[in-house]
């Protein structure tokens, strides 16, 4: 009898412990991924009584339709997208670029928040919705990062007369690259994130934006061509 009176209540609480360890895994799983966002997502926009759906893709591209929005009217189409951490960068053709932070909330809920430029010019969040899963849409639960395929990947250099120096890129197929400046200590280099979008690439340096047209890299300077520079494949 003692043995069967110890044995059940450890049982009891094996079962109680590995029921919790799976609950929490169970809640968990999608902020483990490096890329949440993949597969189909809404959001509500009450200013306009509509709704957008998104369905972001591991190619770095999302379509996307907006509910009651007629396609000629910009209610149905295609964007560009990054995950870099918690931050998406999007990319569309009408809007142009815009940053997001974000936090998993559940496994079906993605709370978004924009960063919008304050009086200074510097990015502080501004307005968060909630991002939440299409009702039967597929669920993933594989981490698959993004796989760009794109002109720009490897590395390339551009010079900048102005400063005698020569800027080195190395890009990748997870919508990542490194980059050095030649003659600047390497603590002053680093990473940063980019969308190639048709012929727009849209890249982010500790969130400062520049907007550039591909391999001749042309600057956007408030929707107006800047300055122009010439990037050339680094080759071994």
């Amino acid at each position: 009898m003692k043995r069967t009176y110890w044995l059940v209540p450890f049982m009891v609480v094996s079962v109680l412990f590995f029921g919790c360890s799976d609950d929490n895994e169970e809640a968990i799983w999608l902020a483990t991924v490096s890329n949440p966002f993949l597969g189909q997502w809404q959001s509500d926009i009450p200013s306009a009584g509509t709704t957008l759906t998104f369905n972001y893709k591991t190619d770095g591209t999302f379509d996307y339709e907006m509910a009651g929005v007629p396609a000629e009217q910009g209610g149905k189409g295609t964007g560009g997208y990054v995950v870099y951490g918690n931050k998406q960068i999007s990319y569309l053709e009408f809007e142009g670029a815009a940053l997001y932070i974000f936090e998993v909330i559940d496994n079906n809920t993605i709370n978004v928040t924009e960063l919008e430029p304050d009086e200074t010019g510097e990015l502080v969040p501004g307005n968060t919705a909630p991002f939440t899963r299409v009702p039967g849409s597929p669920v993933n639960r594989e981490n698959k990062p993004l796989n760009l395929n794109n002109a720009f990947l490897g590395t390339w250099l551009s010079d900048i007369p102005s400063a005698g120096t020569t800027l080195t890129f190395n890009y990748k197929t997870g919508g990542t690259f490194d980059y050095e400046m030649a003659g600047v200590p390497a603590e002053q280099g680093g990473t940063g994130c980019y969308i190639v979008y048709e012929d727009t690439q849209v890249s982010y340096l500790e969130f400062e934006i520049i907007d550039d047209d591909t391999i001749t890299v042309t600057e956007l300077e408030k929707n107006e061509d800047g300055n122009t520079a010439l990037f050339t494949r680094v080759t071994n």
